[in-house]
């Protein structure tokens, strides 16, 4: 196990400070090489501050407001400090609360604080004090009562004026939750134990890896499997458990072992953990089997866009692969998201639709969409709010942030609309955090991306700064792509360059939709509409002359795609309905009608032509 930054500084400012602040992830293991007593290996941050001061010959006691001073370790160094302090030991404690008589005026009457300062400024005897959860010990840092601030500055001058070599350590999980003049005291050191790195993490698992699961099944695995894929693997799961302390590791081996995994499904033991659930949809069978035929699937929900939807279904193959990425950084891959797309071109030709099919594509579930209407943003206050909002704003704590909802499903397609319209502070500060970081955080937690698909959609190379069009239907779309792509380049190359490079190969370029989509586009809306009308005990059906005057009528709208195609054959499917209406209200009642022809009216109007019988 290799030795954390955490423990390399401690070491070094345990020789310079008589008071040490920890604070951070206080509650986790911290590795220490075998001591003098025998102990060894991950500990507990108050078992490891015991081991390595009492190697250094220091007499180690805990405080804390509920049990008062004790040494469950070591009762010689507990009866050595009451001894010292003049207390008697009792039921292996010496109670003294915090503080005493909130209203008192006139006396130091603070009991933890008075026995601290006889051990530091009196005591020629090495002492080391520990307090934990020092954060819990008064209800309002802000506004102490006279008490509480009294023992606060009895602790600081027990540190300024410790008597040889005795030594205070405080233990937090929030040292923001300390009086300020304590937390920034010259007399103090700050130290944050940090959740683990990677290499670290790494470091844990491989050292724990033959215990994660049963013996029988582990052994039968073992010998299995080649060196090269066990070491996939360990650092596979090193990555996966970014965020999470060796304490939880721990957990998710006792949950492997418990579930009987075999070591090629390890991995689901993290999932299991993190979100309830045993299998991630990326990493499914279901996801697998529905790659084969995802372009048929696409294709029959976006019309006209086959290429793209090529494109997008070869980089998901190659993602759910795990050979889609390219770095030496192998923390950094399994971090970011899964995928990400920008997508472009004309309105109306699928972007909305393509994301509600890939989350029902990946995740089994159409409804597994959540939009950002960039436009929004236009400053990074209203970024705030979205990704959590601060407490001074409404919304606070509500769990309806972007950081709340991912961390209660990451499972989801977020789609990030017109991104070229938010503030470029504001997309930066989301790019970076969430594309190559995977991770964003709020006063609530921190919420990892590594399972999202990220959609973003951009209008440039469109319309211009006028609202005009830029691109036409009399282009082809290789001419479409080429001005579309290079807009979006130059855009963010002014706006945020840091990351305008970062768009190569993520970019589709949505084409118009041209004449034969927008005939499978209306045959497609009049089945449904035939399936409305059937419900209500009508049935229609039309002849090919109908489909194809519509798509003509459509063309006129085509810069609109599918909504001009929606919208021409609406009309047509609302002149059924009227005419319905009419046969009823002269005392006919059709059940079975027959659309032939869409002809002019002579008015300037074009008129279905239907027939019909009861």
């Amino acid at each position: 196990m290799i030795t954390s930054k955490f423990y390399s500084d401690f070491s070094v400012q345990n020789s310079l400070f008589n008071g040490i602040i920890i604070d951070g992830n206080v509650n986790d293991l911290i590795y220490l090489e075998e001591n003098s007593q025998g102990l060894k290996g991950m500990l507990k941050l108050p078992v490891f501050l015991y081991a390595y001061y009492s190697d250094k010959g220091y007499s180690v006691v805990f405080y804390d407001y509920v049990n008062g001073f004790y040494n469950d370790l070591s009762t010689d160094d507990l009866e050595l400090f009451a001894e010292t302090v003049g207390a008697k030991v009792e039921n292996g404690r010496v109670p003294s609360p915090f503080t005493n008589n909130p209203g008192a005026q006139n006396s130091r009457n603070v009991d933890m604080a008075k026995l601290l300062a006889k051990v530091m400024l009196q005591s020629k005897h090495q002492f080391v004090v520990i307090a934990l959860n020092v954060e819990r010990y008064v209800n309002n840092v802000d506004h102490l009562e006279l008490p509480e601030r009294m023992a606060y500055e009895l602790i600081l001058d027990s540190v300024s004026c410790s008597a040889g070599n005795n030594k205070l350590i405080i233990v937090t999980e929030n040292a923001e939750k300390l009086p300020s003049w304590i937390n920034s005291s010259r007399f103090f050191k700050h130290l944050t134990n940090g959740l683990p790195t990677y290499e670290e993490r790494y470091s844990f698992i491989k050292d724990i890896f033959p215990n994660f699961f049963r013996k029988e099944i582990y052994q039968s695995d073992r010998f299995s499997l080649p060196e090269e894929r066990l070491e996939k693997l360990i650092n596979k799961m090193a990555a996966l458990t970014d965020g999470l302390g060796f304490i939880e590791i721990e957990q998710i081996r006792r949950l492997s072992y418990e579930l009987k995994l075999h070591i090629e499904n390890c991995c689901e033991a993290i999932t299991l953990y993190r979100y309830g659930i045993r299998e991630n949809p990326w990493e499914s069978e279901r996801l697998r089997n529905n790659l084969k035929n995802a372009e048929a699937f696409l294709n029959n929900r976006i019309k006209g866009q086959e290429d793209i939807i090529r494109q997008i279904v070869h980089k998901l193959r190659r993602v759910v692969r795990g050979i889609d990425n390219v770095s030496n950084n192998p923390d950094s891959i399994e971090q970011r998201p899964r995928a990400a797309f920008l997508l472009a071109g004309p309105t109306g030709t699928g972007k909305t639709e393509l994301s509600y099919a890939l989350a029902e594509l990946i995740y089994g579930d159409a409804s597994a969409v959540r939009k950002f209407n960039m436009a929004e943003f236009i400053d990074m206050a209203s970024f705030k709010r979205a990704v959590g909002a601060d407490p001074s704003y409404i919304g606070y704590g509500d769990g309806n942030d972007l950081v709340s909802k991912i961390i209660g499903n990451p499972f989801q397609v977020l789609v990030f609309d017109e991104i070229e319209k938010s503030d470029p502070k504001v997309f930066r500060n989301l790019f970076l955090s969430i594309m190559d970081r995977g991770t964003l955080s709020n006063a609530f937690g921190d919420a990892s991306f590594k399972d999202t698909l990220i959609i973003m959609t951009s209008n440039l190379g469109v319309l211009n700064n006028k609202g005009e069009y830029e691109i036409s239907l009399d282009m082809d779309y290789e001419t479409i792509k080429d001005k579309i792509e290079r807009n979006i380049q130059s855009h963010f190359e002014k706006a945020a360059p840091e990351i305008a490079g970062r768009f190569l190969g993520s970019t589709v370029v949505y084409d118009f939709l041209r004449e034969n989509p927008i005939k499978e586009i209306v045959r497609g809306l009049l089945g449904f509409a035939q399936k409305h009308y059937k419900d209500a005990g009508i049935n229609f059906n039309y002849e090919e002359i109908v489909v194809e005057k519509m798509a003509e009528l459509s063309m006129t709208l085509q810069r609109f795609g599918g909504r001009g195609v929606r919208n021409t054959v609406d009309k047509y499917v609302a002149q059924l309905g009227d005419y319905i209406i009419l046969c009823e209200d002269k005392g006919y009642k059709p059940t079975s009608l027959r659309i032939t022809d869409i002809i002019p009216d002579g008015n300037g109007v074009n008129k279905l032509v239907i027939e019909g019988r009861e």
